[in-house]
């Protein structure tokens, strides 16, 4: 095995320190979380090196290449995110190729679409923008079967980020009839998880329901999220009455 014993141990730190990014990421230190994931490529990119065709370090490159593209859009790098979310998509392409029915790389896939529309959204292409959205939500929908846990956290803020979309290219009809469909599942989810609970907060908003929003922002401020993409959301505490 190339690498040995030193290249398990630098598997872990990569892979660990691609969670702890995404750990600060969520708490809004977007500097330590781009120090973190910078960290896990160098180590991914040397881990390839000596072992091109490994899957799990693959796996790690393109995991951290996604995630510092999300860094990317959120720290208002539009146009470095659509380039590193570019490489993401091509990476897990590789590997999905090799092994169609792997879900993990599937989700990856679904996970990259997202940050892939929430670039095109921020320089203003919004037609491609819910392209890759709806492909993203397509295929946390074609997992579903495989791994219905995760892909039911996923599915709702998923399906808020596109109706968003609609609205913003003027396509407010379909984006009425999806608030609708989410509204026939609010009664039956009872997550924790504040990547859930921020779209459930804003379909509540969008619902006119001002108390389930309040209550849910509440929730998102005890957990002490202050994570960039909920900005709007967490404005929902200072704008109520």
């Amino acid at each position: 095995m190339a690498g040995g014993h030193d290249a398990r141990h630098r598997e872990r730190f990569g892979s660990t320190a691609v969670l702890l990014a995404e750990t600060y990421e969520l708490g809004g230190d977007l500097e330590r979380a781009r120090r973190l994931v910078e960290q896990a490529l160098a180590e991914f990119n040397d881990l390839l090196a000596l072992d091109a065709g490994n899957a799990r370090w693959r796996r790690g490159l393109g995991a951290s290449t996604k995630e510092l593209a999300e860094i990317d859009v959120h720290s208002g790098r539009a146009d470095a995110a659509l380039a590193g979310i570019d490489e993401a998509l091509t990476l897990f392409g590789r590997m999905a190729a090799d092994d169609p029915s792997n879900a993990d790389i599937q989700q990856q896939i679904a996970h990259s679409l997202r940050v892939q529309a929430a670039a095109l959204q921020a320089v203003g292409r919004l037609e491609e923008a819910l392209a890759a959205a709806a492909e993203s939500l397509r295929r946390m929908e074609a997992i579903a079967p495989g791994d219905p846990r995760d892909a039911a956290l996923f599915r709702l803020d998923y399906e808020v980020r596109y109706a968003r979309l609609l609205d913003r290219a003027g396509r407010q009809q379909e984006a009425a009839a999806l608030r609708d469909a989410i509204q026939r599942t609010l009664g039956d989810t009872r997550h924790t998880d504040p990547r859930v609970i921020a779209p459930l907060a804003e379909v509540a908003l969008a619902l006119g329901d001002a108390a389930t929003a309040d209550r849910l922002v509440a929730q998102l401020l005890d957990a002490g999220c202050r994570h960039p993409a909920y900005a709007d959301v967490l404005g929902l505490a200072a704008d109520s009455p």
